[in-house]
């Protein structure tokens, strides 16, 4: 996704991004969504990040998926803070390093995307489409 020209983050010379990347959960119907936030050279940011996630059921990222059947959680990597609407929204805190990891159940391995929310810049990063293979 491209970023605005935000005048701040272009005179600093911070063109930050989020780096999202999908792999298979340890148990049934889960999948694991790495979140890593990123510099403008592409190096980890080595530190915390409070950020809002969510499922989305289209590319835009701007509609809930249906959480009927599917949950969020701590993947191992950062904390969950707290979910809100069902289990398919909430806000995660990363590890001091910026990387949080959020595992996705999901026992009708729905077509959905995982979106992030960059608190630097507000801007809204959405994965590529998950496929029932992205899940266990």
């Amino acid at each position: 996704m491209g970023y605005p020209e935000n005048a701040t983050l272009k005179k600093r010379g911070i063109i930050p991004y989020v780096d999202l990347s999908i792999s298979a959960g340890g148990s049934s119907n889960e999948t694991d969504i790495t979140v890593q936030f990123k510099d403008s050279a592409g190096n980890n940011v080595e530190e915390p990040f409070l950020f809002n996630f969510w499922m989305a059921n289209n590319e835009d990222g701007d509609s809930i998926s249906d959480a009927s059947t599917s949950a969020l959680s701590d993947g191992g990597s950062g904390d969950l803070v707290g979910s809100v609407d069902d289990d398919a929204t909430c806000l995660f805190l990363t590890n001091a390093s910026g990387e949080g990891v959020i595992t996705v159940t999901d026992s009708s391995k729905n077509a959905d995307y995982a979106c992030v929310q960059d608190p630097r810049t507000g801007i809204t990063n959405v994965s590529r489409v998950l496929a029932t293979a992205d899940y266990t």
